[in-house]
């Protein structure tokens, strides 16, 4: 029995935990993701395609990962099956988003390369009307060209100033061309594949918890049965030890069951009584038939102690009653 309570206890304090954890892990990627997403401002046009999608979900996730958590351990303090159901229900629905995002990202990276090198090459090919956005990207990530610096040269036969944090343009003949940061194709691709690593890492480490928290779940409400099935069979067992069995007279195999009144309630009903007319008579209920007993031995027996029924008796005789 004590064995039951600690595994019981043990169940409830891991699944309590584990929906600890869910909820800061839910408050810890909402606001790294917030914060992800203001970094990457300035390269909002190139990556838009491939973090919007994964930054929403971590959003919406994020939110109903903390509701979920909160449901878990209001149920698990409360012992409320339904809602250690529903939770597991929500967790399951987590899992099996977080499992089409990490499909929809892969697929994504593959054809990312291409898209981004073309919109690249577009805006550097017209960069008087993208000039805002190129800048922007060159000294904030930082980069110069799509693959080097000379990539400029070709195409406009100068170098804008924001690859050397020059207003004009950058003077070959000053500035030293080592210094110059490599290609912008290539940073992007290690920003982007950097926050895909970590948002990678997040879904394994966030899945495997998630698994382990519907272990638990099960755990617990198979905890919570058996605790609702041992009440039961304890408040049988009281039943019938409050009451006493009775065989049936007529059938032996039937048995009828008698509860035993409280001592603090009253009788609801009020015993058959018994009708004796004299001490010496045979007791005579309702359900007594006339027919078993002959009116003769009926009165003989009644008249044996009372001297004053002898007459009648002997009339009852003499008319052979």
């Amino acid at each position: 029995m004590v064995k039951t309570k600690k595994v019981e206890y043990f169940i409830q304090s891991g699944f309590i935990i584990l929906c600890l954890t869910l909820l800061i892990m839910a408050a810890g990627i909402f606001i790294k993701t917030i914060t992800v997403e203001t970094s990457l401002e300035f390269y909002k046009i190139y990556l838009e395609k491939f973090y919007k999608k994964p930054v929403l979900f971590l959003l919406v996730g994020s939110v109903m990962l903390a509701a979920a958590g909160i449901l878990g351990i209001i149920s698990a303090v409360q012992n409320w099956k339904q809602g250690i159901i529903a939770f597991s229900l929500c967790i399951i629905y987590l899992l099996v988003s977080m499992i089409a995002l990490g499909v929809t990202i892969f697929f994504l990276s593959k054809n990312s390369k291409n898209t981004m090198f073309q919109q690249l090459d577009q805006h550097m090919q017209n960069y008087s009307q993208h000039k805002e956005a190129i800048d922007n990207l060159q000294s904030n990530l930082p980069c110069c060209g799509i693959n080097y610096y000379s990539d400029w040269i070709n195409i406009s036969g100068e170098i804008p100033g924001s690859c050397c944090e020059s207003t004009n343009s950058c003077d070959e003949t000053e500035i030293n061309i080592s210094e110059l940061p490599s290609g912008c194709f290539g940073n992007l691709n290690k920003l982007l594949n950097y926050y895909g690593e970590i948002l990678v890492i997040v879904l394994i480490v966030l899945g495997g918890i998630e698994i382990f928290t519907l272990l638990f779940s099960w755990l617990f409400i198979r905890s919570l049965n058996n605790q609702r099935r041992k009440k039961s069979i304890r408040f049988a067992n009281n039943h019938i030890n409050n009451s006493v069995e009775l065989p049936r007279i007529n059938n032996p195999l039937g048995k009828i069951t008698i509860t035993r009144p409280q001592r603090k309630l009253k009788l609801q009903k009020i015993p058959e009584p018994i009708f004796i007319k004299h001490s010496s008579e045979i007791p005579v209920s309702k359900r007594s038939s006339t027919s078993e007993v002959s009116k003769y031995q009926y009165l003989k027996r009644a008249t044996l102690n009372n001297p004053k029924l002898k007459k009648i008796n002997s009339h009852v005789e003499h008319f052979g009653i």
